[in-house]
């Protein structure tokens, strides 16, 4: 019995590498807009077990150091930027590969983007082409990048000033809720219901307010174990060749 698990062990941890081994590599020869550990964090999560992840801690990744100067330019306050690691394996891994790892896939979406795709939307962040806030939560920003998978821009919703355990401390952060490929009309709907304003587009804002109008001011302390900032090649250079993926990549 000891001995069959540990072969299921061994054939589990060799098809999870070989799974992601390519991608992790090619994702390391980039550049990004990124924290610096990201793709270690991040590596870490996918490649998981349910069983894992019941024992590990770990709540969040932090994915940038910095929230977007786009937004901070709003009023938004320069937190650094995290999602929660539920959400990243639903943005990488597909249904089946989620399966095969051992968590439920009732009432989830797996994205199948791929360890380089999902680090290239996060990167693309920083050239949004469009920023949208929700009308009855001004915390609430659709963030539209220039990354286009099968001729369609995707989407990374953001909820801003919240709290939370990274490295077992408590920080505040700007929170990303997920990254995904929109239906063509989601955006206008959004609009066309009145559910989200445009705030930003292209060079220029539609609605500029660094007022607590729009968004209020939390009087609270924020504690952070960041202490470096990590730069960069600007994100056009990343993400000029991304202009389509191939249906792989499709929103499950």
């Amino acid at each position: 019995m000891v001995t069959k698990n540990i072969i299921k062990n061994k054939c589990e941890t060799t098809y999870r590498t070989n799974t992601y081994k390519q991608t992790i590599k090619n994702a390391k020869t980039e550049k990004y807009l990124l924290s610096k550990n990201v793709l270690q964090e991040v590596s870490k999560v996918i490649m998981q077990t349910q069983k894992e992840a019941e024992k590990d801690n770990t709540q969040f990744v932090k994915l940038k150091d910095n929230t977007i100067k786009k937004l901070v330019d709003y009023g938004v306050k320069d937190l650094p930027m995290l999602e929660r690691v539920g959400h990243i394996r639903e943005n990488i891994l597909s249904e089946e590969l989620a399966k095969k790892l051992g968590f439920s896939t009732k009432n989830k979406h797996f994205h199948n983007l791929g360890v380089k795709t999902y680090l290239e939307i996060i990167n693309a962040m920083d050239n949004a082409t469009s920023i949208y806030q929700y009308t009855d939560d001004s915390k609430h920003f659709i963030i539209e990048t220039p990354l286009e998978i099968d001729g369609v821009k995707t989407i990374v919703p953001v909820y801003i000033e919240q709290i939370g355990i990274y490295n077992n401390i408590s920080i505040n952060f700007n929170k990303i809720k997920t990254t995904f490929i929109p239906d063509i009309d989601y955006i206008n709907k959004l609009l066309k219901y009145k559910k989200i304003k445009e705030i930003f587009i292209g060079d220029n804002y539609q609605q500029k307010s660094l007022t607590n109008d729009n968004i209020p001011q939390s009087n609270k302390d924020v504690k952070s174990d960041i202490s470096t900032k990590y730069t960069m090649q600007d994100t056009k250079n990343n993400t000029q060749n991304c202009k389509s993926r191939t249906n792989q990549n499709k929103k499950s």
